[in-house]
């Protein structure tokens, strides 16, 4: 029951902080990156326009093509603008965090692949790979990991994201987990095995 009550909580703040929802007046940079505007972007990019400007809620336009799944929008942010892909919003949520939660495995690897740290905390102290847990996304979880995410990071409620598969049950990603400290373990001590 308690574990219910726990997984409810989770699941409610989760839907509170990764709520994408227009501010009233937005720029025209984010409100082309909300409604998918690939031209607008494109003419905006070419004006010069700061890339990393957020709105009220600490949006980006890079958060908003992450969150909306948009690699085309994502791509030229981060690679004809210079986007940071570890900015913030608000709740100190990162672009890739944003992926992870909406389960977008393409966009996931796109910032990682421009190098996007795994390993920053949220103002929950949450990381990615909490939140790959929290969402039971399996191949995420082995995406983040291989991207050396750090597997021992506690959140502000002291728990890491093995406490969390442990949690939801997730026996899959709670073994890959503890093998991939395990081979962590061996590969320190010289690869010798225990």
């Amino acid at each position: 029951m308690k574990i219910k009550i726990v997984m409810l909580i989770l699941s409610l703040t989760l839907s509170n902080i990764f709520s994408m929802q227009k501010d009233e007046q937005e720029s025209e940079l984010i409100e082309a990156a909300f409604n998918n505007s690939i031209e607008v972007i494109e003419r905006l990019l070419k004006q010069g326009v700061d890339v990393n400007e957020k709105n009220k809620s600490g949006n980006t336009a890079l958060m908003i093509a992450a969150a909306n799944g948009n690699t085309e929008i994502l791509g030229m942010l981060i690679y004809m603008a210079k986007a940071n892909v570890n900015i913030q919003d608000c709740y100190g949520n990162t672009p890739l965090m944003w992926a992870v939660v909406k389960g977008y495995t393409e966009i996931v690897n796109i910032l990682i692949n421009a190098n996007a740290d795994v390993n920053i905390q949220n103002h929950e102290g949450r990381t990615a790979l909490i939140y790959a847990v929290g969402e039971e996304n399996k191949d995420i979880v082995k995406i983040l990991v291989k991207a050396n995410a750090d597997l021992n990071i506690k959140d502000h409620k002291d728990k890491t994201a093995l406490i969390y598969a442990k949690e939801r049950n997730r026996e899959d990603i709670a073994n890959f987990l503890i093998l991939t400290t395990l081979a962590k373990i061996v590969e320190c001590l010289g690869g010798t095995t225990l």
